[in-house]
């Protein structure tokens, strides 16, 4: 990203002001890139891919996750009145030129023992579609559940 600053913009910014703003403004979002890039694959617990899955898709990275998640079972559309609490779902991307990394967070519906879930999808950029490259979970117990954390570990 790089900011661009023109005299109309902030008239009464001097030459080295505006210097200074536009290098912060690309350095800023890189280091706010690589603070955010997710974890890698290690603390989430390998779910297999089935090989018919490990095609090429067209479309977001996000949309591929929520619907590969839904073709192995994991995304279950459930009316709310069968639920006791409430799903949130959330979906985070961390995305370069080549790979893409699709984190989907939820939070409630589980089992009595499972707080939350969350799922690490790697996809691989091939020409102008995604491969699904690697797929991982990890679980957040209940109180007396066991964990009280994000880990590959399952809850008792």
């Amino acid at each position: 990203m790089i900011v661009r600053l023109d005299d109309d913009y902030h008239p009464g910014l001097n030459m080295n002001m505006r210097r200074g703003v536009g290098v912060l403004g690309i350095v800023l979002p890189l280091l706010g890139a690589a603070a955010n890039l997710p974890a890698s694959s290690k603390p989430y617990a390998p779910l297999p891919l089935p090989p018919r899955l490990r095609v090429l898709h067209k479309g977001t990275p996000q949309w591929i996750a929520l619907n590969l998640l839904k073709k192995i079972g994991v995304r279950r559309q459930e009316k709310p009145e069968n639920r006791e609490t409430p799903v949130k779902e959330t979906v985070k991307l961390c995305r370069s030129p080549r790979k893409a990394v699709v984190i989907v967070t939820r939070m409630g519906g589980g089992d009595d023992s499972i707080a939350g879930e969350r799922y690490r999808l790697e996809l691989r950029r091939v020409k102008d579609k995604w491969r699904p490259a690697q797929l991982g979970r990890q679980v957040k117990c209940r109180p007396g559940r066991g964990h009280a954390y994000w880990s590959r570990k399952p809850c008792i």
